[in-house]
């Protein structure tokens, strides 16, 4: 965004007032161009992007309320601002119906003035910053790295461009693999002044005593180990961006210690007695409803509202049905040029089966079980048998499923491509090792791969 001063034209026919108005704006950091003619002010509003114009209504050559009658309605029109001696109800009220923002009876107030133009300049801006948040979202199907067009996801996107555009905590909900990282970072990305750093940290991953560490810092010689002192986490990521993944895995001191961060905006190294103010946006995520969790005891409620002001919920794929064939050929399309292989699409039935599968690791799953697919397939388009899975009854591990009354040989070369591609993987793809433990020589272990199908990007011995 660019950083020069707001631009605000001047529509007055009185020379010494009009100066002192643009005096007063130059003093509070507005570039201010003065014109006394209606009709020269359709023609500096028709070719100058102006942000605000503040509109005498009584003019030479066109009236305001014509100008206003003629401009303020359009497309990337700026807010008007009308200043007129004439108090009448029925003049107010007809600016207004024709896009005036606010009135101003003359003499003007000028502190009033300054606040006026300051609000009415911030909702600008919020407003030109949701109507380019809002076209990402109408942009090929994507938004911030997403994929998908189902209603969910939609109500998702908005959420994320609301928690872009406020300083509330964000609280993001969903099963495990639905992407709650990815709307973390699409939050903080689509930030209007993203001047800080996103700072992410697993919660369930990092050992009590080393988590308050990670977040509050330390000083030298606060325990054991300690050479150096420490900023922490919620020290760093002032005025930027820090997510708690998994926060339903903080213990209750901890879950306590944050607490007091947040509500206080300040924290404590660990070692030390300093409190030390921080601001930065809180975004955190749970994969269980952390109501259950205070139910039973387990998470704090007092911090379930202090972090959930803006909740945002991931719908699993099960439920995004008409976006799995997005987001199979987003993914597809992706890795095969990565991979530099020509694959381009899926066969009806290994489309017609990911659509019908549940995918209970959700929109991860599906992205490693596409990339497995290039990586073990041969064919121009990935087929239901290059859907090599671990998932239960319903899915094929490699190929189609058995069948009772598929020819012997038809299911024999199942089992033996399904088999071998698990000796691949377990081996990550060492050919010579897979063929010691089907204890198979490497050759044919090799005339096999290539009877069935089976395909490496880089084999090796």
């Amino acid at each position: 965004m660019h950083h020069t001063n707001p631009s605000v034209l001047i529509v007055e026919d009185d020379p010494i007032f009009a100066e002192i108005l643009k005096s007063s704006l130059h003093d509070w950091n507005y570039a201010a161009v003065i014109t006394d003619d209606g009709e020269k002010a359709q023609e500096w509003i028709n070719s100058t992007p102006f942000e605000i114009v503040l509109l005498d209504l009584m003019l030479p050559g066109k009236s305001g309320l014509e100008i206003l009658e003629a401009t303020a309605n359009q497309p990337g029109s700026p807010e008007f601002i009308v200043m007129t001696v004439d108090q009448s109800v029925d003049t107010v009220v007809q600016a207004i119906k024709l896009g005036a923002l606010d009135f101003l009876p003359k003499p003007l107030n000028f502190d009033y003035l300054e606040i006026l133009l300051n609000r009415t300049l911030e909702r600008r801006r919020q407003q030109l910053e949701a109507h380019f948040l809002r076209s990402q979202l109408l942009e090929k199907n994507t938004f911030e790295g997403m994929v998908g067009v189902c209603p969910a996801m939609q109500i998702v996107y908005e959420r994320i461009r609301r928690g872009a555009l406020t300083h509330s905590p964000v609280l993001i909900s969903g099963e495990t693999g639905t992407g709650k990282e990815l709307v973390a970072r699409a939050i903080h990305n689509l930030r209007s002044s993203p001047h800080g750093q996103f700072l992410a940290i697993n919660c369930g991953a990092v050992p009590d005593d080393l988590l308050e560490s990670e977040l509050f810092g330390h000083e030298k010689g606060a325990f054991t180990g300690a050479t150096t002192s420490h900023r922490g986490l919620l020290e760093r990521a002032a005025e930027g961006t820090l997510f708690l993944d998994d926060i339903q895995q903080m213990s209750a001191a901890m879950q306590g210690a944050l607490l007091r961060a947040v509500e206080e905006k300040e924290i404590r190294r660990v070692g030390s007695t300093k409190s030390i103010h921080t601001d930065f946006h809180l975004l955190s995520s749970t994969n269980v409803p952390l109501k259950e969790l205070i139910a039973h005891g387990q998470f704090r409620e007092d911090l379930f509202f202090r972090i959930s002001t803006l909740p945002i919920d991931l719908p699993p794929l099960r439920e995004r049905g008409e976006d799995i064939p997005l987001l199979a050929e987003h993914f597809l399309n992706r890795r095969a040029d990565e991979l530099s292989r020509p694959v381009r699409g899926f066969t009806p039935e290994a489309m017609s089966w990911m659509k019908s599968f549940r995918w209970p690791g959700n929109v991860r799953q599906l992205q490693q079980t596409l990339e497995r697919a290039l990586v073990f397939g041969n064919g121009e388009k990935i087929a239901l048998e290059d859907l090599n899975m671990d998932i239960g009854t319903n899915q094929p591990a490699g190929s189609t499923p058995l069948h009772p009354l598929a020819p012997l040989k038809k299911a024999r070369e199942d089992f033996e491509r399904r088999y071998l591609i698990s000796l691949l993987e377990m081996t990550n793809g060492n050919c010579q090792e897979a063929a010691r433990h089907a204890g198979l020589n490497r050759q044919y272990f090799y005339q096999k791969m290539e009877r069935l199908r089976i395909r490496l990007p880089h084999p090796h011995a």
